[in-house]
């Protein structure tokens, strides 16, 4: 019984019980600085904040990107070797993800590689890794703003987002 009394006192008791009287030290009429003479359902604790910012996949798609890409998914990123971000966005078909990243990677190596020799790029299509054809979106384009990767029907288009 002591037990009993002892877990009522410390607020122990089940969900219905009332709550706990209020001290004698707090006034009457006046709430305590502890929140303990709120109206029951009216809590003085500060409610956790909602969400106002939306999830990452829908505020930038391309750092979440789906296993496989349709026409329209945007695939993730590639960065070149001057720190320019691309976007891969799905232009035709569908598209294993990392197979497009991995394409853009493996172009932009070829283009590193032209540039070390000496040769720089020319505009041509290079035939990757993977099968992968990789050109500039705009014929004739060197500067590297827009490039397009085929294969097999499918179509994926890096644009800069960040250079």
């Amino acid at each position: 019984m002591l037990a009993l009394a002892t877990l009522a006192a410390c607020g122990g008791g089940d969900k219905d019980s009332p709550p706990a009287a209020q001290s004698p030290a707090a006034p009457t009429g006046q709430a305590s600085s502890s929140g303990a003479n709120a109206e029951p359902g009216t809590a003085s604790t500060p409610r956790p904040k909602a969400k106002t910012t939306a999830p990452g996949s829908r505020q930038a798609p391309y750092l979440n990107p789906p296993a496989v890409g349709r026409t329209g998914a945007v695939c993730g990123t590639a960065i070149n070797d001057a720190s320019a971000e691309y976007a891969l966005k799905v232009a035709r078909g569908a598209v294993k993800c990392s197979e497009a990243r991995a394409a853009f990677a493996n172009y932009f190596g070829y283009v590193r590689a032209r540039a070390a020799a000496g040769y720089g790029y020319d505009g041509r299509a290079v035939k990757t890794r993977g099968g992968w054809v990789c050109r500039p979106h705009a014929k004739g384009d060197v500067t590297g703003r827009s490039i397009d990767c085929a294969k097999s029907g499918a179509l994926v288009n890096a644009t800069v987002i960040r250079s």
